[in-house]
């Protein structure tokens, strides 16, 4: 149980390793960048006082990495002359990964995780220095890193003014440091009060009392929204397996409170539930996430294939069921997803749909 717990937490902090509040705090000096070698064109040597820099710390697979990539290569875009992202990969590579070069030296092998970040500015055209730690970690340890993604703001005069996990939020707080909007007196305090709640909150979760712990999530979920907005899908998945009833409650808070989101997504978690039969989850509240997915349609053609979509979850659970109100549903789901086939003259999901319908009607 606790280990599901544990899920639950790093699932709601997007944080790849939870730990307590780091170290470093607002005002210390930035420490040295002790790069083992750089990976991308764009290279620098130490933080130059009198320019700001985002320095962001990740590693390989880690999912809120990949997803914080095309902020951090929009902010170099927009402000690359007048704030530097520096991004430093922890190193999983061995010592002994080295070769003899002729004149003497010992000169890395290009590793896996070298040929992992290269793949990822080519595929997301990144343009700032994107470099790999040091085999000992000797830059993770100066900035104090126990986990990724963990992200940090310099000033011009080489003190940190931010630091965090979730860097969507530097799409607002950049332009405020820029023109000198950002107090971060104001923020420090803002951030002292959120690390105490957190830290409340691994109490409880240290402590091994599973409902302690919820209690203490919903606690800091009602001051800190937005957690539990990006986390709905991990959320899920968690309570999914241990409170069905919780489980069905969060579907519809993310029904009542989100727009735009993965609705697909969230929808193949609850059929796969459904069809295990041992967990309660609605089949009604699937219904509306799946007619949710076909009104944030965003083209005619994502919406014919949310609409296909509707009608194959729904005929298979109503197949599954032999359920007579599913199978009506099932039916009439897929003769308005059959109208809208041929609106859309797509003859290959027309065709499929038509021998859906022709399987229900054998029920």
């Amino acid at each position: 149980m606790k280990s599901i717990i544990m899920t639950w937490l790093i699932a709601v902090a997007g944080y790849q390793d939870l730990q307590q509040p780091l170290v470093l705090e607002i005002g210390d000096k930035a420490p040295r960048i002790e790069v083992g070698r750089w990976v991308s064109k764009q290279q620098i040597g130490q933080l130059e006082h009198g320019k700001y820099y985002i320095v962001t710390f990740s590693s390989e697979g880690c999912p809120p990495c990949l997803a914080s990539i095309p902020i951090f290569t929009e902010l170099s875009d927009t402000y690359g002359g007048k704030i530097e992202v520096v991004n430093i990969y922890l190193n999983t590579e061995s010592k002994n990964k080295t070769t003899q070069t002729d004149s003497g030296y010992e000169k890395p092998k290009k590793s896996r995780l070298e040929t992992y970040i290269n793949n990822l500015i080519q595929a997301y055209g990144i343009n700032y220095p994107v470099g790999i730690d040091q085999v000992d970690g000797a830059t993770q340890e100066l900035w104090n890193v126990k986990g990724v993604p963990t992200t940090y703001v310099v000033d011009r005069c080489g003190e940190i003014i931010w630091r965090g996990h979730m860097p969507a939020e530097l799409n607002v707080l950049v332009p405020d440091i820029l023109s000198g909007r950002f107090d971060r007196n104001t923020y420090a305090i803002k951030k002292e009060k959120h690390d105490k709640l957190w830290s409340i909150l691994w109490e409880a979760y240290e402590s091994g009392d599973r409902n302690m712990t919820v209690d203490q999530f919903n606690k800091y979920t009602r001051v800190y929204p937005d957690y539990r907005k990006r986390s709905t899908l991990g959320i899920y998945r968690i309570l999914a397996f241990t409170d069905a009833p919780s489980a069905n409650n969060h579907i519809k808070w993310a029904l009542d409170n989100l727009d735009n989101f993965s609705w697909s997504k969230l929808a193949n978690y609850m059929l796969v539930d459904i069809s295990m039969k041992k967990r309660n989850i609605s089949f009604e509240l699937l219904c509306r996430v799946l007619d949710r997915n076909i009104q944030h349609s965003k083209s005619e053609s994502q919406k014919l294939k949310a609409w296909h979509l509707k009608s194959m979850y729904v005929k298979r659970i109503a197949i599954d069921r032999g359920d007579p109100r599913a199978i009506q549903l099932a039916l009439e789901t897929t003769e308005k997803a059959i109208q809208y086939a041929i609106l859309m003259d797509n003859q290959d999901v027309l065709s499929k749909l038509e021998e859906g319908l022709d399987t229900l009607k054998l029920r």
